[in-house]
């Protein structure tokens, strides 16, 4: 069994952060943050989960940023999840944010 060890402070890394973007208007705002709460934090504990919509000038639809505790628990995350049928079996693009 591995164990990881987390420190429940303000995580400032940017290798904790995923980004979720290619998410279709089908859904209302509060449908896409309860569905990916519940897809991403089986993944590990969630600091911060937003969802916004789309800027005026792209097609409509939201991006999300999902910042977890662990980068282990994000990297798991983005890996599993990225080109996956999530949400209405649309495929969402899921990128890890790196310093650098």
């Amino acid at each position: 069994m591995e164990v990881d060890i987390l420190e429940f402070g303000v995580p400032v890394d940017s290798n904790k952060t995923v980004f979720v973007w290619d998410i279709p208007p089908v859904l209302t705002h509060d449908q896409v943050y309860e569905q990916l709460f519940h897809i991403f934090s089986s993944f590990g504990p969630i600091y911060l989960l937003k969802v916004s919509p789309n800027a005026p000038l792209h097609p409509p639809g939201f991006y999300a940023i999902i910042k977890f505790y662990s980068a282990a628990h994000a990297a798991t995350a983005q890996k599993v999840t990225d080109g996956c049928p999530l949400l209405q079996n649309s495929a969402l693009k899921v990128t890890s944010c790196s310093s650098g």
